[in-house]
This record gives structure tokens, C-alpha cells and sequence, in this order.
């Protein structure tokens, strides 16, 4: 490997019945990975993530059968009835895979979520990130900006 300094580029690929991901083991530099990792840097490439002569270092790739709660068009309602319905039950399900809100389950998301389920439970108090994500989600970072110096 040339000397750094280097960077990194993490991929989430989605799979179901309805989008099936290429399996099938290919050689990429002398190693067998499935052909979604060949897919995937291609799609970089294509993308302009990264150009074709880039040195790619290391790679990493693991497949979870059940990765993260994928968005359907029906999920808003199927959450509507079910959250409502743990939580008489004595259960708030929350956090990354909790919400089943893919939109708020990075980790800043999570721990708000987190805040506000403790501050709803013992005050009552309205939970914005999970209700409202469009409306957590559209500020814009101002106040902290790198330049160089």
C-alpha cells in the first residue's frame, strides 16, 4: 500500500425477495468476495465517490440476514397503530432498530431518541426527534465549521 494519508467509504447495501443482491464469489485483487463488493465499487466509481485508479487498501464485507428495518409504503401506518400499543403495554421502542425510522437511527439520532423517551416517561413531554423527523433533520450544521488554517 502506498503511503497515507487515507480515507474510508462505508456501504449499506439493501436486499430482499424484491431486490435480490448478487451473491456469487468473484476474485478481486486475489481474494474471493461476493460479487456484490465488486458491484458496489464499481457503483463508487460510476458515482465519482471515488475514480478508477484509486488504490482501494482493505475491504471489508459482511452479510446480516436482517440488517435494518427496511422503509415500505405502509410502514408510517403499521407505526402509527403499533408504538401506540407497545407503549400501553409498558414498552417504548426506541433507538436504532427500535422505531423502525430509518430517517432518525444514526447514533445522534438514537440518543435524542433516547433523551426523549426518559423526558416523555417521567414528563410527559413530546418526543420531536421520533414524531417529527423532517423537522429534527432540516437544520443545517452553522456552527461548527472546519477550514484549513
Amino acid at each position: 500500500a502506498k503511503p497515507g494519508p487515507y480515507w474510508s467509504l462505508m456501504f449499506e447495501i439493501s436486499e430482499s425477495q424484491y431486490k435480490p443482491v448478487n451473491q456469487e464469489p468473484v476474485q478481486i485483487g486475489g481474494k474471493t468476495w461476493s460479487a456484490v463488493v465488486l458491484e458496489t465499487i464499481k457503483g463508487a466509481i460510476n458515482t465519482k465517490l471515488m475514480e478508477a485508479g484509486c488504490e482501494v487498501v482493505s475491504l471489508y464485507h459482511r452479510r446480516l440476514e436482517h440488517g435494518y428495518p427496511t422503509p415500505s409504503l405502509g410502514r408510517d401506518e403499521v407505526l402509527a397503530k403499533a408504538l401506540p400499543w407497545l407503549q400501553q403495554h409498558g414498552i417504548w421502542s426506541r433507538g436504532r432498530f427500535g422505531s423502525y425510522k430509518y430517517e432518525v437511527a444514526n447514533q445522534d439520532h438514537s440518543l435524542m431518541l433516547g433523551v426523549e423517551t426518559v423526558d416523555n416517561v417521567l414528563f410527559g413531554a413530546k418526543e420531536l426527534t421520533l414524531h417529527h423527523p423532517d423537522i429534527v433533520n432540516a437544520k443545517k450544521n452553522t456552527e461548527l465549521l472546519y477550514t484549513k488554517q
